[in-house]
């Protein structure tokens, strides 16, 4: 996901409230052609700001400001109910581990999940941040 949404360029990221420093945020793009830009019409005014929820019992919602838009948000969360588990999920999906030989395929094909026609969990002017997730989130500058 990572490869796919965040370019090599680096922005300054702010938060209106960073609720006792739970809430970290950070900004990347990149000059198409790239992996992020094929998704996007209007690459060249779009970013991927990256922000990680630490706080472990309360969700979060980021709004933008009324000159950006979110055109689509990815959150990785821990698909078990302990920090230890090894299950990961994306927008609700859980990404399988490995596939045994024979056993059916159950990895998502990321260039679905990353798909334009997949909103994501926000759109709009604000997104849902789950506790304790890392949610990649596309903005579009107007």
């Amino acid at each position: 996901m990572w490869k796919r949404l965040v370019g090599s360029k680096v922005y300054e990221a702010s938060l209106a409230d960073d609720f006792n420093n739970t809430l970290r945020a950070y900004g990347f793009g990149a000059d198409a052609p790239s992996p992020f830009a094929k998704f996007y019409e209007n690459a060249e005014n779009c970013r991927c700001i990256v922000v990680v929820n630490l706080d472990e019992e309360n969700a979060r919602t980021m709004t933008v400001d009324s000159d950006t838009t979110i055109l689509n948000s990815y959150t990785i969360a821990n698909g078990g109910r302990r920090l230890s588990s090894i299950d990961v999920m994306i927008n609700g999906i859980e990404m399988a581990q490995t596939v045994e030989e024979g056993g059916e395929d159950l990895s998502v094909d990321l260039d679905t999940l990353l798909g334009v026609e997949n909103g994501g969990n926000g759109q709009g002017d604000e997104v849902q941040l789950p506790p304790l997730t890392v949610t990649f989130v596309v903005v579009e500058n107007k």
